[in-house]
């Protein structure tokens, strides 16, 4: 497997043949404005550009590449090769060979060609780039790693042209790429002179000197530094071994031939002699267009290797008359390079303004020059190059993100390709990355961030060589047949996602009770669904006269094979069967499994209380399931009716109310009178029925008792209108209940203030008329009792059998007494048996027997432990008591004790047969008990305070004292 890895040097390393790193020597003395054109506005400037098409479509079909994590150099690279035309149609002409070229996984060409194939095919989204990157035998941790973009170029150029041998594109890199470069030097005052022919790939240009502060503000400034001779003299004289002596010589480079493909890469990264430290140059450097080289190649003006660099360039030439015969030189003199003519200062913007705020017309550099390219060719020659692509950096040394700057060599347009992103952008953006023009307001134009072009890549105008680029036609027939297997499994993808994403289940409840599911796009007709839901049920429609099923309707293999299954039922969302007007529990009509469409329709369900509400019109059957504002899990209701009967009417103002009935007898009092908690009317389970707002408290009691999905719920078939009476509960005060009753039949409901969700209380009376109805009304007895009446826990550990839990229902109304009494009942325990009740816990709050209600002592589920003893009352307390001695620390003091005819009395559990009734403890008593525990001198110290010592029993001494 080829390893790309950009820590090799491909060809093109010999480009920089100086000493100096990142730098080279020579300062520029001059910039020869006639070398450099182009314009980044005018229309003439872009006007000439190979006529074609993309291949793909209109030029915003253009793809972008998907970053790995840290690829976005390795992507910018690709696309600039994707969009040079004469470098993919080549590539496209390659074809593969398994036995030589191995793996389809492992060879780059391969790879290569199919990325740019799926580039230029692929319908829509950004293009993977992992296969290439495989290919190259990167891994997760190279795809990481950010690389440098020049070397990279550099590799891949050489894995191309390994893998090219022997075949028709094996000087592709070089035809496209290559250029020759001369490297000589020429003695002074000497015949003697010394060339050796260099091949590079891409020149590098210094942004910055070696050795010096001085910025190459243009790419021609640039290139007259990389050109200009060197003059080898003093100290520094060449040894000429022809004439056997050191003599004064020029050194220098000089293009013989420039590529197809120019690439010039600025060299932004530097090394900070001060710190030692990498830096990145921001330096503003200006690129044209256009950019006129044929004042770089070859000999020029007859002067020879020593001639000027360029068209108005200074000669670095000799200044001495001729050489004699020997060589020798015919002066003395020493001779001085002229010197540089000063470059013009065109930045005069004083930091008003960042270059890429400028507008073209603001400034106008040499770049910005319009100029016609083949007027340029016709008297200039041959070497016109025109701007195409420009790799930017963003950020600084330490690391950054690359993009691309591309025009379309078909349309003319500047397009930013950004990873996955690819944009039209205008010819002011691209200027923009020329850099940071110098200000007076800063010492240097440098900074740790920026944002500017790192390489320029020009193609040379050749009417005869310039292509359009590649049609579809012209890619591999094996890459069009992949991508059309991958478009099509994309598509098919992607129409699956679509109808998973629009597609909804609709539970339907049959007109017999049973729920049944249906699937279908959200964007269906409300038709289609009646059609299929019916289907479900087991009905068969049959259209109208003239008409056919809903669009999209298949019938099933089993008529109601879409009845929920025990399993599927349990996890949908159930309603319980319907109890409102058209609801579940009525008997199901016998009905023909064939029915007319229009026997059969749809109605909204209230999720909320269950019901079937408002039926949808014909009107809607049209309109989607989306407009209608279906979504998935959504419950609706099929009505069926016999052929020829009417609908039954739905209220004009439906709101849902819920009924209880009222049924049994009234509470029981025990002999004190105090209501026997738990006995009395019940309330049944609240029915939610849809009625009408503007229907009188009358036609409610009509509708009760003769339409079936009331009467029957609600227990009502035999019942007279006149008998049935209607309750509502206006206050829910803590303290006190009103009730209303609708005994006007003319009154509608909203004049009662019945609100939706309200809850109505219905019992049968003789007649709701009579004042008696009303005052012994077992509604609000019902409610009162639901009201006050709350479920406790009773615990009795201490039990005669162990222990005993108990659930009973008190009333808040109650005593702390009659708690107490009741208790005692429900526990079975013997009226002289003592106890008290302590909260949640035997160690909880103690209930005291008071006479006060017990509403603010009791709630819901309290659990209440019995504790045998004296019963506490208002005033008592139990104290716990802990002495220390010697010996440890003794826990005790547990049992209440009460002084009784002078003699201490204690109760442990309750009173034993035979025995005198306890008496209730005080605080006295309990003191007393603590100090004769603790001896004699403490009962005397006890007596001397006024308080009576008294001796504990002994078995009450050998638990430590009493309480």
């Amino acid at each position: 497997m080829p390893d790309l890895g950009v820590a090799d040097v491909g060809v093109g390393d010999n480009v920089d043949l100086t000493s100096a790193p990142e730098g080279g020597v020579g300062s520029v003395s001059s910039t020869p404005s006639s070398v450099v054109a182009g314009s980044s506005g005018s229309k003439d400037s872009s006007s000439y550009s190979a006529s074609g098409s993309h291949g793909g479509g209109a030029p915003s079909s253009f793809r972008g590449l998907s970053n790995q994590g840290a690829t976005c150099y390795l992507n910018s690279l690709l696309q600039s090769l994707y969009m040079t035309p004469e470098f993919r149609a080549a590539l496209y002409s390659w074809q593969y060979d398994e036995a030589k070229d191995g793996g389809r996984d492992e060879c780059i060409p391969y790879q290569l060609q199919s990325l740019f194939g799926r580039m230029q095919l692929s319908a829509t989204g950004a293009c993977g780039t992992e296969a290439l990157t495989k290919s190259f035998g990167w891994g997760n941790a190279e795809a990481f790693q950010q690389q440098d973009v020049q070397e990279l170029c550099r590799v891949l150029f050489d894995r191309l042209e390994e893998t090219f041998k022997d075949t028709p594109n094996a000087t592709l890199v070089n035809d496209l790429y290559q250029g020759k470069m001369v490297d000589y030097l020429k003695t002074i005052g000497f015949a003697y002179e010394s060339k050796r022919m260099t091949e590079f790939l891409d020149v590098s240009l210094q942004v910055k000197a070696f050795g010096s502060e001085e910025t190459m503000h243009s790419v021609a400034q640039s290139l007259e530094s990389f050109l200009r001779p060197e003059r080898l003299d003093g100290d520094n004289q060449y040894f000429c071994e022809a004439a056997g002596r050191k003599l004064d010589a020029i050194k220098g480079f000089r293009f013989e031939k420039l590529p197809y493909i120019l690439t010039l890469q600025l060299k932004r990264f530097d090394l900070d002699y001060q710190t030692f430290q990498r830096v990145k140059l921001n330096d503003q450097v200006r690129f044209p267009f256009f950019l006129n080289m044929n004042s770089y190649v070859g000999e020029r003006d007859g002067l020879g290797d020593a001639g000027p660099v360029g068209r108005d360039g200074a000669a670095a030439e000799e200044r001495e008359e001729g050489a004699d015969e020997e060589g020798t030189s015919q002066g003395d003199e020493e001779v001085e390079e002229e010197e540089a003519i000063p470059l013009p200062d065109l930045v005069d913007v004083y930091g008003r303004k960042a270059a890429d705020q400028l507008k073209e017309e603001e400034v106008q550099y040499p770049e910005d020059v319009a100029v016609d390219p083949l007027q340029l060719l016709r008297d200039e020659g041959e070497w016109v190059y025109e701007l195409y692509a420009v790799l930017v950096h963003s950020g600084s040394a330490l690391g950054g993100h690359y993009y691309a700057y591309i025009k379309s060599l078909d349309n003319g347009k500047w397009y930013n390709f950004n990873d996955s992103s690819v944009r039209e952008i205008s010819v002011a953006t691209v200027r923009a990355a020329w850099g940071n023009a110098p200000s007076p307001y800063q010492t240097s134009a440098n900074s740790t961030f920026g944002a500017n072009a790192y390489m320029l890549m020009y193609r040379k105008v050749d009417p005869a060589r310039n292509r359009k680029p590649p049609t579809a036609e012209e890619v591999p027939p094996h890459v069009r047949d992949i991508i059309r297997a991958e478009e099509e499994e994309r598509r098919r993808q992607e129409e699956e996602e679509r109808k998973r994403l629009n597609s909804i289940t609709i539970y339907v409840i049959g007109h017999d009770g049973m729920e049944h599911r249906v699937q279908l796009d959200r964007y269906s007709t409300l038709r289609l669904l009646k059609w299929k839901a019916a289907a479900a049920a087991g009905f068969r429609l049959t259209p109208a006269a003239g008409g056919s099923p809903p669009s999209g309707f298949e019938e099933p293999e089993a008529w109601g094979s879409n009845h929920l299954s025990a399993a599927a039922a349990a996890a949908a969302p159930p309603p319980p069967p319907a109890a409102s007007a058209g609801g579940a529990d009525a008997p199901p009509p016998a009905l023909p499994k064939t029915l007319r469409e229009e026997d059969v329709r749809l109605r909204n369900w209230s999720t909320a209380h269950r019901v079937p509400m408002e039926p949808f019109q014909p009107s809607e059957e049209v309109k989607s399931l989306w407009y209608l504002r279906f979504h998935t899990s959504m419950w609706i209701k099929l009505d069926v009716k016999a052929p020829d009967a009417p609908w039954p009417s739905f209220p004009t103002r439906p709101f849902i109310v819920n009924l209880v009935r009222v049924s049994g007898e009234a509470s029981r009092q025990d002999a004190d009178g105090v209501i026997i908690a738990g006995t009395g009317p019940k309330l049944a389970k609240a029915v939610p029925v849809v009625l009408s707002s503007d229907w009188t408290a009358g036609e409610v009691r009509r509708f009760l008792t003769t339409d079936p999905s009331a009467a029957r719920p609600l227990d009502l078939s035999d019942v007279e209108p006149q008998s049935v009476q209607i309750m509502r509960v206006c206050n829910y005060g803590p303290t006190d209940l009103k009730f209303e009753f609708l005994d006007k039949d003319d009154v509608p409901l909203d004049k009662w203030s019945v609100y939706p969700g309200q809850s109505l209380y219905v019992e049968v009376v003789e007649d709701f008329t009579l004042p008696i109805a009303q005052a012994k009304s077992l509604a609000a007895e019902a409610y009162t009792n639901s009201f006050y009446q709350v479920a406790v826990h009773l615990v009795d550990e201490e039990a005669i059998g162990g222990k005993r839990q108990e659930n009973t229902v008190v009333d808040k109304r109650w005593s702390v007494r009659e708690l107490y009494r009741h208790v005692a009942r429900t526990m079975d325990l013997t009226p002289d048996c003592e106890f008290r009740l302590s909260k949640a816990s035997r160690t909880g709050t103690v209930i005291k027997l008071t006479d006060t209600r017990i509403e603010t002592v009791v709630y819901p589920n309290l659990w209440l432990h019995l504790i045998r003893g004296a019963t506490m009352q208002e005033g008592d307390y139990v104290l716990c008591f802990s002495q220390y001695n010697p010996e440890g620390l003794v826990i005790g003091l547990h049992h209440t004790t009460r002084a009784r005819g002078g003699v201490a009395a204690t109760n442990a559990g309750g009173s034993q047969p035979g025995a005198a009734a306890p008496e209730y403890p005080t605080e006295r008593t309990v003191l007393q008990a603590l100090r004769m525990r603790q001896g004699p001198e403490a009962g005397n110290e006890a007596a001397g305070s006024g308080a009576a010592a008294k001796q504990t029993r002994p078995e009450e001494e050998e638990r430590g004292g009493g309480e």
